[in-house]
């Protein structure tokens, strides 16, 4: 009698067993798996659904915001100009991509306008964003913010700040414009499809106005000439007085 309850007491365990794993087979199978969006650190991830096999990289604790130094405008031929300088403060991420909006507001503080575009920064970069716009409530500006939005992370050894150069430059007169001429070199190693110019001028040390041009297509070592063209001011009688801060700015995709 005792070893047919033994007996009995052995099978049971071995059916409990059995449905044990029939449950763990049908859970391996069909149920939940570890992903890059269940909220743990699994999968040999880095961090929690970021790093190793998720697209998403981990950010570190230390990371800061972009941070916005000045904005200003300026009218010049009944065109407005906007520009920014932001500085990204981190040395080990750079931003793939970021939206911004420049705000426009009047007199009152009243919002009349808002621009909205895309750029992106690389680690420790100070740059620029600049808008141009053809404006019909012009003289009732006031005051411009720019605000920073939906930053797209990405590590400075996969976002390297690509090497271009500016070789030479001259600046003269020409039809009652300013003309920037000069070389930009590519010693980088890949080719870049578009090359932003900015040309920032200054007189006396204070921002007086921006023209840009673009380069389509510059290969590693290849040189290209660039002009830049700016209205002759009448309060600018003597370029010799002019400072020129030239930026190039390319992205590596």
């Amino acid at each position: 009698m005792h070893f047919r309850k033994l007996k009995q007491i052995i099978y049971g365990l071995i059916f409990i067993l059995i449905i044990f794993s029939l449950i763990y087979f049908f859970y391996m199978s069909f149920g939940v798996r570890p992903s890059c969006f269940d909220g743990k650190k699994n999968q040999g991830e880095d961090g929690i659904d970021c790093g190793g096999p998720c697209q998403k990289i981990c950010l570190s604790s230390n990371l800061r915001n972009v941070e916005i130094n000045w904005v200003k405008f300026n009218i010049i031929n009944n065109k407005l100009i906007l520009l920014a300088q932001i500085k990204n403060p981190n040395n080990d991420f750079g931003i793939y991509n970021f939206d911004y909006k420049f705000n426009i507001f009047d007199k009152n503080k009243n919002l009349i306008k808002t621009i909205n575009n895309n750029s992106f920064i690389y680690s420790e970069e100070i740059k620029y964003l600049i808008e141009f716009l053809d404006f019909y409530d012009i003289q009732n500006i006031d005051s411009v913010d720019l605000k920073i939005l939906n930053p797209v992370w990405q590590k400075k050894d996969d976002f390297k700040r690509p090497i271009l150069n500016v070789l030479d430059k001259n600046i003269y007169e020409k039809e009652n414009n300013l003309n920037v001429f000069g070389k930009i070199i590519n010693n980088d190693f890949v080719n870049f499809k578009n090359v932003n110019i900015l040309v920032n001028f200054y007189n006396q040390g204070y921002w007086i106005g921006s023209s840009k041009t673009i380069i389509n297509s510059i290969g590693p070592k290849e040189v290209k000439d660039f002009n830049v063209i700016f209205p002759k001011l009448k309060n600018i009688s003597n370029i010799e007085d002019l400072q020129v801060e030239i930026v190039l700015e390319a992205k590596k995709t």
